[in-house]
């Protein structure tokens, strides 16, 4: 690790034999056993970012799962990030951020396929795997966990409701 790479909270996953997480500077999987590293990615994280607003990531039948905001016009971490307080947004950390579902081979930690995501009013994205297929929250599409290949939409229709949230 670099001086300048940092733990991203609520990202470390454990399935069988091995255990991942999500720095500032990628994802690293590791022997859950031994503790040997055995690869990491590189996709950086925003530096600046509302304090719910941290990384997801999963484990599931040989594909790691990160949902992460994307990097657009805000500098990447190259430190400490910087929490902001509240969920109205905190200068270059805007409340609805754009995001992204990545998806990486288990064992080798090859890039297999990416699809939009989003988080919810002052809350990370959800992911949902059922079977082959994951669900990140709020969009409602299943993607192949292999492929990415968009196989399922959710009818997420409903009657308005004033001020709905989760």
């Amino acid at each position: 690790y670099s001086e300048q790479e940092y733990l991203m909270p609520l990202t470390m996953a454990v399935r069988d034999d091995r255990i991942a997480y999500k720095t500032t500077e990628g994802v690293v999987c590791l022997n859950s056993h031994t503790g040997k590293k055995l690869w990491k990615t590189t996709s950086p994280t925003p530096q600046t970012r509302p304090g719910f607003s941290a990384p997801t990531l999963v484990l599931a039948d040989g594909v790691v799962l990160c949902a992460d905001r994307k990097l657009g016009s805000i500098d990447n971490a190259n430190g400490p990030i910087n929490w902001g307080v509240g969920g109205w947004g905190t200068g270059k950390a805007p409340r609805n951020a754009e995001t992204i579902l990545r998806a990486y081979d288990l064992e080798t930690g090859n890039k297999l396929w990416t699809a939009p995501c989003s988080e919810h009013y002052n809350a990370q994205v959800d992911l949902f795997v059922l079977g082959n297929t994951v669900y990140p929250s709020t969009r409602f599409a299943g993607y192949d966990l292999q492929t990415g290949d968009k196989v399922d939409q959710l009818d997420q229709h409903s009657p308005p409701v004033s001020m709905g949230h989760h």
